[in-house]
């Protein structure tokens, strides 16, 4: 990202520097997939055709993670949220400054951020269903804790204590 930033008012030669930012949203997009996930989380997401054509995806995540790091996991999580993020405000700002050719490459970089982000949420959770009560229950239990500010406060009180 700070490549493409750099780059976005000073390059003359336009395919040059979108062969040059694919290039390297490509290997962010495979390092992270397929070394990075692994190692910081034990996560592992990839896809195969069969015999008949037909394509599959898996989505892994290791048995054990007590010997993953919990900065490390934290790293991993929050560059994986933000990266997508970043991309769509480049987007955005490619968009309000008329710079078309760079929302191309803005818009590569949030799909394949995108993506990564899916595939990992799906190691993490297993199926969309999970993933759905996960979002549930959040959304649940802070629904619940603004409404009863007080009896919240005790148990904050109480926990403390």
């Amino acid at each position: 990202m700070p490549y493409y930033w750099e780059n976005s008012n000073v390059c003359d030669e336009l395919w040059d520097e979108l062969a040059q930012q694919l290039t390297l949203l490509s290997i962010d997009f495979w390092t992270v997939k397929n070394i990075t996930g692994r190692l910081l989380v034990g996560l592992r997401w990839w896809n195969f055709v069969d015999a008949e054509g037909k394509s599959h995806w898996r989505y892994e995540s290791a048995k054990d993670t007590s010997r993953f790091g919990i900065l490390e996991r934290r790293i991993f999580w929050g560059a994986l949220a933000a990266a997508p993020i970043m991309w769509i405000i480049l987007v955005c700002i490619a968009f309000v400054t008329l710079k078309w050719e760079w929302m191309i490459i803005a818009i590569m970089g949030s799909l394949m951020n995108g993506a990564n982000l899916y595939g990992y949420l799906r190691c993490r959770w297993g199926s969309t269903h999970e993933f759905t009560n996960y979002i549930s229950k959040i959304a649940f239990l802070s629904v619940l804790s603004k409404s009863n500010p007080v009896q919240t406060n005790q148990q904050h009180s109480l926990q403390s204590v």
